[in-house]
């Protein structure tokens, strides 16, 4: 479910004199509170009949780039209060901010009466002043919720952020839904700002943070089932198909690396000691060790991800066979074990090795590398007017245009656009890359 969107505004008057009224009734007088009921409002409106999360922290949580309007928490939570008092609004779980936990609220008939009365529009609600490159700190602990943090511009950044607003404005453009089985409309997207989310990265061995880490551009209806996905949501009207970036977590290395994708058959397929390994144990493998130091504790993680998948409440059917695939291996094949699987991986791919094993921050590195592939393919399809959801390494777009994705999949190499020089890539324990100068 959406949360508040910091972006949306109107510049309507008919729309100022219609929370002038409303502010009467509700009996508010302090400026910051009409800003802070103008705001939600706006919201309310563009994600009506939805529930939406929001917080109730008396302290701001984002940052300045991120709240542009200055609403201030106060504020926001007696605007919202009165509009639940006076049956505008539904508050239908109330959160507690010191478990990170947000509360919902969704508009009641009588607000969307109000919206009908006073003539509120799709075309009076828009998004201004939107920040579509984010930084924020590292996440330390599980339940962390790391700030974000205002940062100063770069030419990358103003170059990215101008993409970053020509694939929102087409995505706003396009009818984003979602349908149930017998095609009738769920929920729509609308009034998107889609953004590459960095990690702000600095120690000893790391001293560069020109967004290199992490960059990933999540949305929404990354949180459905991949079936869902494929089958409920609409894009103008058409069904849709979700096309994966094969092997992409290794391929990205290899594109930044070499210039091209692994060449030699699939990368996944490996054979320790005459022993056919199953795929999915290799792929987890290699994706884990991304981020960490040894093959010990690779092997150590990789167990006990099957395991925690498997176990965890409503687990998926996939992840349950998978576990039990992966016991049943290990168990018939004892001297196979993990470490040694990691081995002759690593030997099979001697040009990007050296990129393994070298811990969660340079983990989040080859994430970027990942998320800068992917979002080439994105500009390309922008290009020519064909809107896309992604999901991480995959494409979601309307039939019709699976060849057209598939083909530009196979042709889209990777493009050092932040001008990294050997110096800069060294200086962050990195390599040179396809493309530096």
């Amino acid at each position: 479910m959406p949360e508040l969107n910091y972006f949306l505004d109107s510049l309507e008057p008919h729309i100022d004199e219609s929370i002038l009224e409303l502010k009467k009734e509700l009996g508010l007088r302090d400026k910051r509170q009409v800003k802070a009921l103008k705001f939600l409002l706006c919201n309310l409106y563009a994600y009506k009949k939805r529930r939406i999360l929001v917080s109730r922290r008396r302290v701001s949580d984002v940052s300045e780039a991120r709240n542009p309007q200055e609403i201030k928490y106060g504020s926001l939570n007696t605007a919202q209060d009165v509009l639940i008092e006076h049956k505008y609004v539904e508050e239908l779980e109330r959160g507690d901010f010191k478990k990170n936990l947000k509360t919902e609220i969704t508009t009641t008939d009588k607000l969307l009466q109000w919206f009908e009365e006073h003539n509120w529009g799709n075309d009076n609600v828009d998004i201004a002043n939107a920040q579509y490159v984010t930084l924020r700190e590292p996440k330390q602990f599980r339940e962390d919720k790391p700030p974000y943090l205002d940062y100063e511009d770069t030419e990358y950044s103003i170059w990215l952020s101008n993409k970053l607003e020509q694939y929102s404005d087409l995505l706003n453009a396009s009818t984003l839904e979602v349908v149930d089985a017998d095609g009738n409309f769920i929920k729509g997207y609308s009034q998107l700002v889609m953004q590459r989310k960095f990690i702000k990265r600095k120690s000893d061995k790391y001293d560069y943070t020109e967004f290199l880490f992490s960059g990933r551009m999540p949305g929404s209806w990354c949180n459905m089932p991949s079936e869902d996905r494929q089958n409920n949501i609409r894009i103008n009207g058409d069904k849709v198909v979700e096309i994966d970036r094969p092997a992409s977590h290794i391929n990205a290395m290899y594109e930044v690396v070499t210039g091209s994708p692994y060449q030699e058959g699939y990368p996944y397929d490996l054979v320790v000691d005459g022993v056919k390994i199953l795929k999915h144990i290799v792929k987890n493998a290699s994706s884990i060790m991304q981020s960490t130091e040894t093959p010990v504790d690779t092997a150590r993680i990789v167990g006990r991800n099957y395991s925690k998948k498997a176990k965890e409440k409503n687990a998926k059917e996939k992840h349950i066979k998978a576990y039990q695939e992966y016991l049943d291996f290990m168990k018939e094949h004892k001297k196979t074990t993990l470490t040694r699987i990691i081995e002759v991986f690593l030997d099979k791919h001697p040009q990007v090795r050296d990129h393994y094993l070298k811990g969660k921050v340079y983990g989040d590195i080859i994430r970027c590398w990942e998320a800068d592939i992917v979002f080439e393919v994105v500009m390309k399809l922008t290009e020519l007017g064909i809107p896309t959801l992604t999901v991480y390494d995959s494409f979601i777009v309307q039939q019709q245009y699976e060849g057209l994705v598939n083909e530009l999949i196979e042709n889209t190499s990777y493009v050092n656009r932040r001008r990294l020089n050997d110096d800069a890539l060294k200086a962050s324990g990195m390599f040179s890359l396809v493309g530096s100068s």
